[in-house]
């Protein structure tokens, strides 16, 4: 539920921060992207591409080590470790980055 929850909040944050509108003379201009279409979209799909990649790659992994450490202690350590709230932060903690970019940059990437 939890990682859930911070990927709803992560893409309304996005959606929000997509809307601003910066001057050029103010110093928020400095930060926002000054590429093309095609900048932000090649952009995105690295960014994304990396961050599922990571994903993929720790999660794998720990389902291996609790996989093992469930054969010899108890097959409910699985199930305790993904209920472990510790772990749901984790989890949304992971998910959190990669949704809030895509919803600030897939206005600019149209």
């Amino acid at each position: 539920m939890l990682p859930t929850a911070a990927a709803l909040i992560a893409l309304v944050v996005g959606f929000g921060i997509s809307q601003i509108e910066a001057p050029p003379e103010s110093g928020l201009s400095r930060l926002a992207f000054q590429g093309t279409a095609d900048d932000a979209r090649a952009l995105l799909i690295s960014i994304t591409s990396t961050v599922v990649t990571v994903i993929a790659l720790v999660l794998g992994l720990t389902v291996v080590a609790l996989q093992l450490s469930s054969t010899q202690f108890s097959p409910r350590l699985l199930r305790n470790f993904l209920r472990d709230r510790a772990t749901q932060v984790v989890r949304s903690e992971y998910g959190q980055p990669s949704s809030r970019y895509a919803a600030r940059s897939t206005p600019a990437a149209r």
